[in-house]
């Protein structure tokens, strides 16, 4: 997983645009500074790193980007309407969806999760064997359930 971090000091757009015509999947958000609401998401979006961080997804790229350096960004289909946006970027720009969930951790990862095809992410149910009280994976194929975060 990348994370990206566009401003006017550090100034990755070109970065940006490269991982859009990689193919990767770009989930953005986009804020203000000054802005009261992305002044309180931020620091959510900033966790996002601590929690899933660790998965080892190459495709993925995890951005902020300051309003100011819109500009210098290709592959917008539209800039966003207001700030806080968060946004979806995938199959090299073709593909744009605006998040309009929840404004937090929680929220923020079980979107960024159904989005990624990530075979590590597929789990197989537990459940605990009545003899033994330890729990163990379901045999079952038809046991398999792919869970939600």
């Amino acid at each position: 997983m990348i994370f990206l971090h566009i401003n006017s000091k550090s100034n990755n757009a070109q970065l940006f645009n490269k991982y859009v015509e990689e193919g990767k999947q770009l989930f953005i958000l986009f804020y203000m500074e000054g802005c009261g609401p992305c002044n309180m998401t931020r620091p959510e979006w900033k966790k996002i790193e601590n929690v899933i961080g660790n998965i080892k997804n190459k495709n993925v790229v995890i951005v902020d980007v300051d309003q100011e350096i819109l500009e210098e960004i290709k592959y917008l289909q539209s800039k966003p309407a207001g700030y806080p946006t968060m946004r979806y970027i995938s199959n090299k720009g073709k593909t744009a969806e605006d998040y309009n969930g929840e404004r937090n951790i929680d929220a923020f990862v079980s979107w960024i999760k159904s989005k990624i095809a990530n075979p590590k992410l597929n789990f197989r149910k537990m459940k605990k064997s009545r003899r033994t009280g330890k729990t163990k994976k379901s045999k079952s194929k038809t046991r398999k359930m792919r869970y939600k975060y």
